[in-house]
């Protein structure tokens, strides 16, 4: 598979250059989508290969970054170096326009090696073109990291360090020493932070205190350029980046920078908190980072700002106790879904780094400055918008990262706290000041995404904490009791019932939460909770891959509004559905971007929430247009017994083939019936523990194989286990008894990938079979082959898929398929007709593994004859269609068939006769022996030809004669030489 141009990209920052633009250092792709666009000469196409990939993006940074002008810069240019010897230097700047026009190559300011060569190799090459030209410096960067390094002719010629290259209007002596009226904004800020990262990652400090570092570093620019004076702190000069003792320095004033943060604001930093990177990597990020200014009047620049600083830091912060980063994209669609006002009190009961809060003030803002009001009348809502936002997060850490990209960002921080929202809502718990703005009944607005439980280690069982919450104890008629759950409870569950309880009435949640709680029994309480207080306004189901690569979690989002203060809950609604297929990335997190028309790719994520957004908008208009996966159904309509929330339970597609199948069962000659009606033999195998019994040996007289899915699934033996039961138990001999399959019943996968539908042949009877696999056993022949052809068609399929639940693997129990439905033709001789043909079928793969098995134990015999002798082949006549083409074999079932077959019916009807299925089932080897016979007599043996080849070589005007049928299809087999020269068939 081709490596996506774009692969070198998060799917994070995909994500975030989707919602502010597209990045302006992205190369651009011809027509074709396969060539390069040149950035200096638009009407130049280059071959797109990695080196010239990074050429194109570094000629951007500078030209957008540096203010180059295109004209002052070439591309790939000759450098002489004496006696006729040239060579390429892959970019060349200037220093003046006519220079470059002219090639000048005494008037090169500096040259750029962008090479994936290593930086020594890199350092070599740039000597030669720097000390061959006039060039000041030079460049050499790859595709992760970037060095700068000046000139110097005395007292010898070297290349040194330097910590930046200048702008057209700097000098080299000057970089680092501009005013902060002359920082300049970034045209790219997600791409400054990840360059700074990569400075800051060669320190080899762990990935949290790196990323923590990356906060420290940025608060002190932020102060710097907030203080008064009009001279910098946050600088480092050429000079000092020579020495360590000047870089020391560099390194010293940032420090003390952030140590005035940290003292202003003791509610988010320790009082000993401190930078924790060496001075010569904080002094590299300060060259990257001085030239610019972080902080502008410009309200959508904050937003800009603020949304890459939060991905930069959700990137780079560890999963840490059942915790993950929500996908930007759901982010902006549950604050779209919610649509935030100034006059809401936004709360995130788990607030992680601040994700969903700092984007509802950016919803907020983007709002007021579309709306016409005075300035002051703006500033005044902004401010009313600061102090009505808040959240609580368990880990510090992420407080002090979500406080300082409100710091950043201009949002509010004052109330955001370190605590555990799953503890009483008293002063005990929580600061008193948070309280009065957020405790109980304030809030208007929940955005959230709790921690999931994942495993049941990570259950709550805190008596203390349990004692709360309904969903943590155990139901009787429809009402808790007073007995906890054993074995703890589900953490989600516990904050779907607090954000429940802690809303004020009138208010709304917008919720990320495990699947399981839409149609699991675990959660059935937290359901008849949800419907007690509350109305469901929305319920999607997120693709699988949406918090890939952390977790393998399924999760959904509920859209929920508590009735007003004095309102009665509504009797019925609709409620809103979708089920989101894709998500903008794999299961790895690589990026999956759309194509166009043409089929190229483009810098678009893949992905379908915008979709869902939008129809959720005509939802709340009374409209919903007709689609499989968008639609809605009311509180009525769902499973009164269940609560079941799951929109993959309610699809059209799912529910319209079920409404097929009734209405076909209450036609005239049909009738309509469950798999349990037919024979209630429907039951899943005996779990037992079966460590102890796993052996890697594969011969004993005790072993027995132990067939998985897979191993049913797959021709792969090494998917079969082998199980010693000379250690079983007599517990677990008795599960392994009731665990074997059993001939002519049907299997069906119950986990991970549902509703794989076996027919258990000769060679399983008596196998031993995994319990994630259901038996049905239907003593009636002819029905137990109607109903397995059932589960195969999407009758069945859709009716499996429908029930099936969980969280972190999809589930189906026995009663699931029990209560398919299933149409059945009062006709018997129809049943019987199509019961043949599955017969068949399923005689014909038992046939084919005797084959194969005959066929092993004579290359057994043959690998075993003493010195490989072949004699052990005399009298084996039963292996001659194996070894010697299959002549007897052929001759007796073309000889059966020509006496049994039924006279007087066409041709697809005769070739339902066992014997011309078991011709097909020979295969290939059938070919020439087909021929043959065709040659001696012509016959109906075109559709046994057509089904192994896939082949029709009988023109149109000769269908339905004979002789001309068998020379087209003789003239065939010759020509791919299945018949000799003489026309003889081999």
């Amino acid at each position: 598979m081709p490596e996506s141009r774009l692969a070198n990209i998060t799917q994070t920052e995909a994500a975030l250059a989707e919602e502010t633009g597209s990045p302006l250092f992205s190369v651009q792709y011809a027509h074709d989508g396969r060539r390069l666009v040149d950035f200096l000469d638009g009407e130049i196409l280059l071959e797109d290969k990695p080196e010239e990939r990074r050429r194109q993006e570094y000629l951007r940074v500078l030209h957008y970054e540096y203010g180059y002008p295109k004209q002052q810069m070439r591309r790939e240019v000759a450098i002489n170096i004496g006696s006729g010897t040239k060579i390429a230097a892959d970019i060349v700047v200037y220093r003046s326009v006519e220079a470059a026009r002219r090639n000048d190559q005494g008037q090169i300011r500096f040259c750029v090696e962008v090479k994936a060569d290593t930086e020594k190799t890199g350092h070599n090459q740039l000597v030669s073109y720097v000390f061959f030209t006039s060039a000041e410096g030079a460049v050499w960067t790859n595709a992760k990291t970037t060095r700068y390094y000046r000139r110097l002719d005395a007292p010898d010629h070297r290349l040194e360090p330097c910590n930046g290259i200048p702008r057209p209007t700097e000098t080299w002596d000057t970089i680092g020493l501009l005013s902060k009226d002359r920082l300049t904004k970034p045209k790219d800020i997600k791409r400054l932070l990840r360059i700074c990262h990569q400075k800051l990652f060669r320190s080899g400090i762990e990935s949290e205190d790196l990323a923590m570092d990356m906060v420290r570093i940025i608060l002190a620019k932020w102060r710097d350029e907030v203080l008064p004076d009009p001279k910098p702190r946050f600088y480092c000069t050429p000079e000092e980046y020579r020495s360590a003792s000047g870089r020391d320095a560099a390194a010293r004033r940032v420090q003390e920078l952030f140590a005035e943060v940290r003292d202003q604001s003791p509610d988010v930093f320790d009082s000993t908190e401190d930078i924790t990177a060496p001075p010569d990597h904080v002094a590299e990020v300060v060259n990257e980072l001085q030239p610019f200014r972080l902080l502008v009047d410009e309200d959508a620049w904050w937003d800009v700002l603020g949304a890459a600083y939060e991905q930069y830091t959700a990137s780079h912060f560890r999963q840490n106790n059942g915790q993950f980063f929500t996908n930007r994209l759901v982010v902006h669609m549950m604050v779209e879904m919610t649509n935030p006002t100034p006059d809401d009190v936004v709360l995130d009961p788990a607030g992680g780094s601040g994700g969903f809060i700092t984007a509802a003030v950016r919803h907020v803002r983007r709002r007021l400055i579309e709306q016409e009001l005075s300035e002051a009348a703006r500033r005044h809502l902004f401010d009313q918008v600061r102090r009505s936002v808040g959240l609580i997060e368990k880990a510090p850490r992420l407080v002090k990262v979500a406080k300082t990209a409100a710091i950043l960002t201009g949002d509010g921080h004052d109330n955001f706290y370190p605590g555990d929202s799953l503890r009483p809502l008293t002063d005990a718990w929580f600061h008193p000041g948070f309280l009065s703005r957020f405790g109980p009944d304030r809030p208007t607005l929940i955005l959230t995404n709790p921690p999931y439980a994942g495993t049941t280690e990570g259950k709550q069982s805190d008596p203390e904490i349990l004692q709360q919450f309904d969903v943590a104890k155990v139901w009787r008629n429809d009402e808790p009791t007073d007995l906890l759950i054993p074995g703890g409870t589900p953490p989600e569950l516990l904050f779907f019932e607090r954000c429940i309880h802690w809303l004020r009435p009138g208010g709304r949640i917008g919720i990320v939460i495990a699947r399981g709680m839409l149609d699991t029994q675990t959660a059935l309480s937290a359901r008849k909770l949800l419907f007690s207080h509350a109305h469901v306004r929305a319920v999607i189901s997120l693709h699988k891959d949406t918090f890939e690569p952390y977790t393998g979690v399924k999760t959904c989002v509920l859209v929920i509004e508590k009735p007003g203060e004095g309102e009665k809950l509504e009797r019925d609604y609709p409620i809103y559905m979708a089920v989101s297929r894709k998500i903008g990335q794999d299961s790895q997190g690589v990026p999956i971007f759309r194509a166009d028309d043409q089929g190229h790719e483009t810098e678009e994520l893949d992905h379908d929430l915008d979709e869902v957004l939008r129809a959720y908008r005509q939802f709340q208009q009374g409209i919903l247009p007709a689609s499989g996966f968008i639609f809605s159904v009311k509180k009525s309509e769902l499973d009164r017994d269940t609560l079941n929330l799951n929109p993959q339970h309610y699809l059209p597609a799912y529910n319209d083939s079920i409404k097929r199948a009734m209405q076909l069962g209450e036609q005239e000659g049909w009738t309509i019936k469950t798999i349990g009606n037919i024979d209630p033999h429907v039951f899943k195998g005996a779990r037992f523990r079966r460590q102890n019994l796993e052996t890697t040996r594969r011969e004993g007289s005790d072993l027995e194989p132990f067939f998985t899915p897979a191993a049913l699934l797959q021709d792969r033996a090494d998917s079969i286990k082998f199980l010693d039961l000379a250690k079983a138990t007599k517990a677990q001999r008795e599960d392994i008894e009731a665990s074997r399959a059993q001939r002519n019943e049907i299997l069906v996968t119950r986990s991970g990938s549902i509703g794989r539908v076996m027919y258990v042949t000769a060679q399983l009877d008596g196998a031993l079979i995994s319990d994630d696999l259901i038996h049905v056993r239907i003593a009636e022949p002819d029905l137990r082959y109607y109903v397995y052809l059932m589960l195969k068609a999407n009758i069945g399929q859709y009716q499996m898929m429908r029930n099936e639940y969980g969280s972190v693997q999809q589930h189906l129990e026995p009663k699931h398929v029990r209560d398919i439905i299933v149409p059945i033709p009062e006709d018997r001789n129809v049943i019987a007709a199509l019961a043949r043909n599955v017969e068949r079928s399923i005689a014909a793969k038992e046939a084919s593994w005797e084959k194969e098995r005959a066929a092993r134990s004579l290359l057994q015999q043959l690998v075993c004859s003493p010195s490989g002798e072949t004699k052990v082949l005399d009298g084996l006549h039963d292996h001659d269609e194996i070894l010697g083409g299959g002549d007897q074999e052929f001759d007796r079932l073309t000889d059966t068939w020509e006496r049994e077959r039924p006279r007087g019916v066409d041709i697809a009807e005769m070739a339902m006769h066992p014997a011309y299925q078991r011709i097909i089932g020979m295969g290939p080897r059938a070919i020439p022996l087909l021929l043959r016979r065709l040659q001696q007599k012509p016959g109906h043996w075109f559709w046994a030809l057509h089904a192994i080849t896939g082949a029709n070589p009988v023109p149109l005007e000769d269908q339905g004669n004979i002789d001309a049928m068998s020379a087209a299809w003789l003239a065939w087999g010759k020509q791919r030489g299945y018949t000799q020269e003489d026309d003889r068939v081999v």
